[in-house]
């Protein structure tokens, strides 16, 4: 079944004139809704084995009626991808030097299938251009991350502890590449947990000792000090940090300690 529009010149002229073409006549005919392919098309604009596209051609119309309309022109319609969804970005587990990104699938492909993910991270500083570093890979690579979920997953590995990052997401099909939302949170200091060497013969190891009567303190003020009277239920726990370059190797600065006992 044919759709079809009338473009008179007297009132639409100078609005068809809008798009800035190198044609004298432009129109733009709307609500073109195809589903999109399952394989990726090789050119823009090209149908695929469901959506196969929409035949046009144009008529002229002078006093006296319509004249022969033109040949055919074919074409399906598509846009650039929907931005990726949920984008979050978290810590690694046991690395100052790596950042996690997850994602979920745009919510429209908009007639053409979305191929590639582009993950692109820079430094966050006052400078008014930073260096842009990324990487880009299939759909199914990213999809086959360990663990294997619903969720695309890429780990940004490489980065200096300590230092803001942000991160976001960018789908690509045949047209371009989409808007690229941020991550949540949108920055992120990538850091680890402080931990303390387990061998006992390390350098920078937790000492106990028993101790006779007396007192013990950290604070300047020596009337803050905790008397230590019953040395049969008393222990001394005494440590370092875990690293002279407990900053430089964590990312992150300690700010408290707790003491267990069994």
């Amino acid at each position: 079944m044919w759709s079809y529009i009338y473009i008179y010149l007297t009132s639409t002229y100078d609005w068809l004139l809008y798009l800035n073409r190198e044609e004298p006549y432009v129109a733009v005919v709307d609500g073109l809704n195809q589903p999109t392919a399952v394989s990726a098309p090789s050119k823009v604009g090209e149908g695929g084995d469901v959506g196969l596209g929409f035949d046009v051609r144009i008529s002229a119309f002078n006093g006296i009626g319509y004249g022969l309309p033109s040949a055919f022109v074919w074409m399906k319609p598509m846009a650039i991808p929907s931005p990726p969804r949920i984008v979050k970005l978290n810590l690694v587990a046991g690395s100052s030097t790596s950042l996690r990104v997850s994602w979920y699938h745009p919510m429209n492909d908009t007639g053409a299938v979305i191929t590639h993910f582009v993950v692109s991270w820079e430094l966050v500083t006052s400078k008014v251009s930073n260096i842009t570093e990324g990487f880009s890979g299939t759909c199914q690579s990213f999809l086959n991350v360990f663990p294997v979920s619903q969720s695309y997953k890429h780990t940004v590995a490489n980065l200096t502890p300590g230092t803001l990052y942000q991160v976001y997401v960018e789908a690509t099909n045949i047209v371009g590449g989409s808007t690229q939302p941020y991550a949540t949170p949108s920055t992120e200091t990538q850091r680890r947990k402080a931990d303390f060497p387990f061998g006992s013969l390390d350098s920078y190891a937790v000492s106990l000792n028993v101790r006779s009567t007396g007192s013990l303190t950290n604070d300047q003020n020596h009337s803050n000090a905790v008397k230590i009277w019953l040395s049969t239920s008393t222990l001394v726990l005494s440590w370092t940090e875990p690293s002279n370059f407990v900053v430089e190797e964590t990312g992150d600065t300690i700010r408290s300690y707790k003491i267990e006992w069994f």
